[in-house]
């Protein structure tokens, strides 16, 4: 085996806080009532998005863990009837959560681009 292919053969890494999350999800499609908001459908669907974060290389921001876990939280939540999937609470809950879960890294990169609008120039 040459050097290179030792360098493409390292182990995967994966977070185990969004790795377990995403566990979660996907044993809501056995356990998640069939006519449960939003359903076993749409918490497996999270638990791919998780499993897509959980094996990027490299550490993971700590805001996106966190919106990933309370993501996980609220799904599993409003499947048992434990918290009512038709407030406006809860739809702004899980907005903001998801996009800090998506878009945190282009977040922080705008916000850093603004406080320094010279860039590496200045």
């Amino acid at each position: 085996m040459s050097p290179s292919d030792t360098e493409r053969l390292k182990p995967l890494r994966l977070n185990p806080l969004l790795a377990v999350a995403a566990l979660i999800c996907f044993s809501e499609i056995v356990r998640a009532p069939r006519d449960s908001d939003p359903g076993p459908l749409a918490t497996a669907v999270l638990g791919l998005f998780l499993i897509r974060r959980a094996i990027i290389p490299g550490p993971q921001p700590i805001m996106v863990i966190l919106s990933g876990l309370f993501l996980t939280a609220l799904a599993v939540a409003s499947n048992h009837g434990l918290i009512s999937s038709d407030s406006i609470l809860w739809l702004g809950s899980v907005v903001i959560a998801f996009v800090c879960f998506t878009f945190w890294e282009r977040i922080v990169r705008l916000m850093s681009r603004r406080q320094d609008p010279g860039g590496p120039e200045s």
